[in-house]
C-alpha cells in the first residue's frame, strides 16, 4: 500500500549527516562539465560525502573511481541521486528495487510518469521535484525540502512506499528498527554503552554486536560484518572491543570508531574500577559471592549461544562442521591462538575456496593512501603523547602503560590471549602482584562485562589507584586499535582476491571454534550446583528464545543472590 509523505524526515536525515561515512551514488554521472551529472558529483563532493559515480562508459569521474551499475558499487549506499533520461531511469529504478537499496532521489528531467510509476511500486522512498543539491545547502529542518523544489517555491512531492516484504521475504532496509543511513556518534556511543552493560561471555558478545548493528540497526549488512569478524580475529585485542570498532569505523569513521570502543567498554572499565575498590570486603558478602557465583554460570550459557548462533549462520557442510571442530580442538589443547587462526585461514583459502570468487571487490577504487593512514597516524600520535605526558608526570604510570601496550599489541587470537602476558609482565618479571591476587583479578574480569582483558583496570587500580587504572585501560586497548585502522582498508582489499572467500570463511570458522573452546573453559572453571545449573539452562533457554540479554543477566544475578 502506497501513501504520500511530503516530508520524509529519512531522507533529510540522510543528507543532514555529512561526511565520508554518508555514501551518495550518483548514476548518470559524467566527465563533461556542462552536464548535470557532473556538477552533481562535484557539488556533493565537496560537501564532504562518500560520492559513488555510476556510468558504465567511464572508469574515472571528477576524480572519483566509477562504477558500470548499482551493483558494481563496493559497500552500502545509503542514497541514489539519478540523473539520467526517463528512459534510463526507469531500469535504474527497477536495479535499485533488486538492491533493496533504501532511498533514489530523482533530479529534475530524469523521470516521467512512467518512472514514478516505477518507483511508486518499489520498496524505497523516492524523491522528486527537489534538487538534491539546493537540499543539501539546507539546514535541512522544517520546509528545507520546500526550498530545494527547483528553485519554484512549490511544495516538494515525495513518494514513500512502505514495503511489506522484500522479493527473498527479508525485511527492507527501510523498515529496519534502526535509522536509514549512518547512525550519529551519539547513539553509536549510547548503543554500544547499553550493549557494554551485559557483554558478558568475552568474545562470544560479537554475536549480540552483530544482532545490534545487522539485524535490529542495519548500519552494515551480513557480509560487511563477517568480514569485520574474520579481521578482528585476525588483528591483536580483545575480539569483541575491536568488533565494536569496526562498526563504528565503518559508519562514522575514525570518530565513530572511538565512540563504539569507549561506549562498549566504559561499563566495564567503572564496573572492575568499583569491584577493585571493594575487592577485599566483597569476598567477605555472601550475597555478593552467590551473585557471582550463578553469573558464571549464566556466563557459560551466553558463550554457547553465542557459539550456535555463529555456527548456524557460518557451518552449511560437513566439511566446515570438521573444519570447525578442528580448530575448537585446537584451542583446547593449548595450542597458539595466532597460529591457530593463521592456519584457518591458509587451510581455508585452500579447502573451502570459493571457485566463483566473493566479486566483493570488483570495482573497488584504489587504496587513497593519505586517507587510509590519516586515522592511524592519529591515534599512533596519541599514543606517542600519552606515554609521553605520563613519562614526563610520573614515570611509573608510563612503564604500566608501555606494558600494557606490549601486551595487546601481542594478544593475538583475542582477549584470552593476553592474560598469560600479563601474567608473566606483572606477576613474574615486575612484581606489581602476587599470583593469588593476579588470579583474582582474572575471575573478576570474567564476570564483569567486556573482555577479559579489562583485568588490566584491576592491575593499574591495585598499583597506582585511579590513575594507575585509568592508565592501565587506555593503554591495553589502544595498539589493537591502531592496528585495527593500518589493516582495515587492506583487509577489505582482498576480498577481489580468488581464494579470499576460503580464506575469510576459514577465519570465522576459527571464531566459532574459539568460542566453543571458551564454552567448555568456562564450564570447567564454573562451580557447579543445581542451582547453578537451574541458571544457566534456563538462562540459555531465554537466549534461544530471543530474549534481550540484558534482562537476562539482571534476572540471573538477582536469582543467584536470592537463592544461592
Amino acid at each position: 500500500m502506497n501513501r504520500i509523505d511530503p516530508h520524509p524526515p529519512e531522507v533529510l536525515e540522510i543528507l543532514r549527516r555529512r561526511g565520508p561515512a554518508t555514501r551518495i551514488a550518483v548514476v548518470g554521472a559524467s566527465n563533461d562539465p556542462s552536464k548535470s551529472g557532473n556538477v552533481v558529483v562535484r557539488n556533493l563532493a565537496a560537501k564532504g560525502y562518500t560520492v559513488l559515480p555510476v556510468n558504465p562508459r567511464e572508469a574515472e569521474i571528477a576524480g572519483l573511481p566509477a562504477y558500470p551499475d548499482l551493483a558494481a558499487v563496493p559497500g552500502p549506499i545509503h542514497l541514489v541521486s539519478v540523473v539520467t533520461p526517463p528512459g534510463v531511469t526507469r531500469s535504474v529504478l527497477e536495479e535499485a528495487a533488486r538492491l533493496d537499496l533504501p532511498a533514489v532521489w530523482l533530479q529534475d528531467g530524469s523521470y516521467d510518469d512512467a518512472a514514478l510509476a516505477v518507483a511508486a511500486k518499489a520498496p524505497y522512498r523516492t524523491v522528486y521535484e527537489a534538487c538534491i543539491m539546493v537540499a543539501s545547502n539546507f539546514g535541512l529542518g522544517a520546509g528545507s525540502l520546500e526550498k530545494a523544489a527547483n528553485g519554484r517555491g512549490r511544495l516538494v512531492a515525495t513518494k514513500q512506499v512502505l514495503k511489506q516484504g522484500a522479493p527473498d521475504g527479508t525485511a527492507s532496509a527501510w523498515k529496519a528498527e534502526g535509522p536509514i543511513g549512518p547512525p550519529t556518534l551519539p547513539v553509536l556511543f549510547a548503543s554500544f554503552l547499553r550493549l557494554g552493560c551485559a557483554s558478558f561471555g568475552g568474545p562470544g558478545t560479537v554475536a549480540y554486536i552483530r544482532r545490534l548493528a545487522v539485524v535490529q540497526r542495519r548500519w552494515i549488512n551480513e557480509d560487511d560484518f563477517r568480514l569485520g569478524t574474520a579481521l578482528c580475529q585476525a588483528v591483536p585485542g580483545a575480539t569483541s572491543m575491536q568488533a565494536a570498532a569496526y562498526v563504528g569505523l565503518r559508519t562514522r569513521g575514525l570518530g565513530g570508531a572511538v565512540a563504539a570502543y569507549v561506549g562498549f567498554g566504559l561499563p566495564a572499565f567503572a564496573l572492575m574500577f568499583a569491584m577493585s575498590l571493594a575487592y577485599e570486603r566483597a569476598v567477605a558478602l555472601h550475597a555478593v559471592t552467590a551473585a557471582l557465583t550463578g553469573l558464571r554460570a549464566l556466563v557459560v550459557a551466553l558463550v554457547v549461544n553465542a557459539a550456535w548462533a555463529f555456527g548456524r549462520s557460518a557451518i552449511h557442510t560437513g566439511r566446515s562442521a570438521v573444519f570447525a571442530a578442528s580448530t575448537a580442538v585446537l584451542f583446547l589443547a593449548g595450542g597458539s591462538p595466532f597460529l591457530i587462526v593463521v592456519v584457518a585461514g591458509l587451510a581455508g583459502a585452500v579447502l573451502l575456496e570459493d571457485r566463483q570468487g566473493d566479486g566483493g571487490g570488483a570495482g573497488r577504487p584504489p587504496i587513497q593512501w593519505s586517507r587510509a593512514l590519516r586515522s592511524p597516524l592519529v591515534v599512533a600520535a596519541v599514543g606517542v603523547v600519552f606515554i609521553g605526558t605520563l613519562w614526563v608526570f610520573d614515570r611509573r604510570l608510563a612503564i604500566l602503560g608501555v606494558v600494557m601496550m606490549k601486551v595487546d599489541a601481542f594478544a593475538f587470537g583475542g582477549g584470552f590471549a593476553s592474560v598469560p602476558l600479563m601474567y608473566h609482565e606483572v606477576v613474574e618479571a615486575r612484581g606489581w602482584l602476587p599470583p593469588p591476587v593476579f588470579l583474582d583479578g582474572m575471575a573478576l574480569g570474567q564476570v564483569t562485562p567486556g573482555p577479559v582483558v579489562i583485568t588490566a583496570t584491576f592491575v593499574g587500580q591495585r598499583v597506582a589507584g585511579l590513575a594507575g587504572a585509568l592508565v592501565a585501560t587506555v593503554s591495553i586497548f589502544l595498539p589493537s586499535l591502531f592496528v585495527l585502522l593500518v589493516a582495515e582498508p587492506f583487509f577489505e582489499g582482498l576480498r577481489s582476491r580468488p581464494s579470499f572467500a576460503g580464506a575469510e570463511h576459514g577465519l570465522v570458522l576459527s571464531f566459532v571454534g574459539l568460542l566453543a573452546s571458551v564454552a567448555v573453559h568456562f564450564a570447567r572453571i564454573t562451580p557447579w550446583s543445581m542451582t547453578s545449573g537451574a541458571i544457566a539452562a534456563l538462562g540459555l533457554a531465554a537466549l534461544l528464545l530471543e530474549v534481550d540479554v540484558v534482562w537476562v543477566v539482571l534476572a540471573g544475578g538477582v536469582v543467584s543472590a536470592l537463592l544461592m
